[in-house]
């Protein structure tokens, strides 16, 4: 089969090599490199893939996408819903009431977000419903561990934007509110969130408690927020979750830039080594170089010997590190729990680290792989398609 000279030359240097050859040792390292590079990428950015995906599930999965509010209130809001549900991004539409609270036990007292579950929506999986005009609470559990209760403890439950004039004096509205559930929202939600129903939080705001002004809208996807941007109609106020949990996901995706630049050093430093193993194979083969360019082998076929061999090394590294970066996340829970860093021993959870591996990630950083090889190859690519034939073929040993 036919194959450019240049191409026959590189294919051949880049595996057999120099036998013995330190040229060939450092290449072999500079291989080794940007496999144990990618490999790292690879399963760092695919932890961190797991972690944000169990944010964006766990999360955002009790704090709602957008927010609809009407200072006049609706007056038929199933049909202001019907509306909103018609757009095939929208999943569910149905009232909302919440607000920031302080809550009081023997153990003290604690700040938290109270939300009014409206019947038809999702509580956490088995999870008990609050029942409506019973004044009963679904706790987290770590809000449930600060304050010190249990399933049929009670908890005072006062309202700071809110006050009553009694003969004591001006007083934050309250209540008494009976826990009936702790459940584990596997996020930050833990710490703050507490759940009872719409009409009772409603009644303890002193609005009707089948008054509606506002339309909790949940989205197929979070993220696609801004395609909403002109949802609300004439009279109606949009709010979304960004508000509150914008700077936390942009913090987390910005933490996933900087690890990735930094894991790209390696990469790097692995595209020094070929450098450096051309420049040697340069200074080594002059006379190779002067003899194919007497033969009549043009400076940029020469060029191409190398850069050809850049391409190799960057495409043979990035197929062995994203295969082992595959298997290592594989098995990464069972290696962890041999040596005693399993999720059970980090608060993980029996089912490990979070792992999601995106092909179009694998594939933007084999590209950056072999991109960042061929310009560590094109100074010794250029140094040896300027070497002068008749100079060199003139010196002596």
């Amino acid at each position: 089969m036919f194959r450019p000279a240049s191409l026959f030359i590189a294919t051949r240097y880049l595996l057999r090599g120099q036998r013995g050859g330190f040229a060939n040792f450092v290449n072999l390292f500079a291989l080794f490199g940007v496999t144990l590079g990618v490999m790292a990428l690879v399963v760092v950015l695919s932890v961190m893939n797991g972690f944000e995906a169990q944010l964006k599930t766990r999360l955002l999965d009790r704090v709602p996408h957008l927010l609809l509010t009407n200072p006049k209130g609706y007056d038929d809001w199933q049909q202001r819903a019907t509306q909103l549900k018609a757009n095939p991004q929208v999943t569910a539409a149905y009232p909302y009431v919440d607000g920031e609270v302080m809550m009081q036990s023997a153990q003290g007292l604690q700040g938290g977000w109270l939300q009014g579950r409206w019947p038809d929506s999702p509580l956490p999986d088995l999870a008990r419903s609050p029942r409506p005009g019973q004044y009963q609470l679904v706790l987290g559990v770590g809000l449930a561990r600060k304050l010190g209760l249990v399933v049929g403890d009670v908890v005072r439950v006062y309202l700071p934007g809110r006050s009553l004039y009694t003969p004591l004096g001006r007083l934050p509205a309250q209540r008494q509110f009976t826990v009936v559930d702790v459940v584990d929202f596997a996020s930050e939600l833990n710490d703050l969130l507490a759940i009872t129903d719409y009409g009772d939080l409603r009644r303890l705001y002193g609005k009707s408690g089948e008054g509606v002004d506002r339309l909790r809208v949940t989205l197929s996807d979070p993220f696609a927020t801004q395609a909403f941007a002109k949802l609300a109609q004439p009279g109606e106020q949009l709010w979304d979750w960004r508000g509150r949990y914008g700077d936390f996901f942009a913090a987390v995706a910005q933490e996933k830039r900087t690890m990735s630049a930094l894991l790209v050093l390696i990469i790097a430093v692995a595209a020094f080594n070929i450098l450096a193993a051309l420049a040697m194979l340069v200074s080594d083969k002059r006379r190779d170089i002067a003899v194919l360019a007497g033969l009549g082998m043009t400076p940029r076929a020469l060029k191409r010997i190398f850069v050809a061999q850049g391409v190799g090394t960057g495409v043979l590294g990035s197929a062995l590190g994203i295969s082992f970066g595959f298997l290592a996340t594989e098995h990464l829970n069972v290696f962890l729990d041999l040596v005693g860093l399993g999720g059970m021993a980090f608060g993980y959870g029996p089912q490990g680290l979070p792992v999601v591996r995106e092909p179009i990630q694998m594939a933007v950083i084999a590209g950056l792989v072999v991109v960042i090889c061929v310009l560590a190859t094109l100074a010794p690519a250029h140094r040896a398609s300027r070497v002068d034939p008749a100079v060199v073929l003139s010196e002596r040993d």
